[in-house]
């Protein structure tokens, strides 16, 4: 009889210990000695400068101008525009010297991977759009010293691969299959709403991804013809 009320006083006697220390850190978690208030601070800035070339199959690195990644271009620096919306860069495309004949041949660009490279920095995620227009084939003869056209010649570009660095997040552009054969401007790129942010390539990496297709019944001259392509970049997606 004893035994149990010595056990039950000092069951008390532990739980009334407890009660105290649980007010004790209670009482010191709610009412702090001292407490103050400081601030964050970050400040955006629009980005106007250019964006250097990066390398198509790596967009991560910039481009080596002493190792450029095309032989077929390889003095191409890039537009130079300044952003925070930019046309960075364009690769010239070629299509070497071909045999003259009389049935239709489609000829291959030979460029290493040529591309098309547009940064967004403006942070909005407005979108944009790409579009291109494209004269026609000419070429001055220097023993008639006139300039002749190509004509009925068609550029096809197609088959594009859009590469982006590993850590942008952003979701990518929709990239257009395009047959140049008239000077009707055509659509090249579209970033839609919250699409094509940061810094993109449209990389062509096949030599039949774009092509020269020319009548065998069109004059030819042991001349170089070339054509003018004029891409706009505007801030509006279609």
């Amino acid at each position: 009889m004893n035994k149990k009320i010595s056990l039950l006083i000092v069951g008390i006697i532990l739980l009334n210990i407890n009660l105290a220390i649980s007010k004790q850190v209670f009482a010191d978690a709610t009412h702090p000695l001292s407490k103050t208030d400081t601030n964050a601070h970050v400040q955006f800035i629009p980005r106007n400068d250019p964006t250097k070339p990066v390398d198509p199959e790596d967009p991560s690195k910039p481009v080596d101008p002493a190792n450029p990644t095309d032989p077929a271009d390889p003095d191409n620096p890039g537009t130079g525009n300044n952003g925070p919306l930019s046309l960075d860069f364009i690769s010239n495309i070629h299509f070497g010297e071909q045999a003259i004949s009389g049935k239709e041949q489609t000829y291959n660009a030979i460029n290493k991977n040529p591309y098309i490279q547009v940064t967004d920095n403006r942070g909005t995620g407005a979108g944009w759009a790409l579009t291109a227009q494209i004269s026609e084939f000419t070429g001055k003869n220097a023993k008639t010293n006139q300039t002749e056209i190509l004509k009925g010649t068609v550029l096809s570009i197609k088959n594009a691969v859009l590469r982006t660095e590993s850590t942008n997040t952003s979701k990518e552009p929709t990239s257009k299959n395009i047959v140049f054969n008239n000077n009707d401007a055509q659509l090249v790129i579209n970033a839609a709403e919250n699409t094509g942010q940061g810094t993109w390539v449209n990389v062509y990496e096949k030599p039949e991804d774009i092509t020269l297709t020319v009548p065998g019944s069109v004059a030819k001259s042991n001349v170089a013809y070339k054509a003018k392509v004029n891409w706009v970049l505007s801030d509006t997606p279609k």
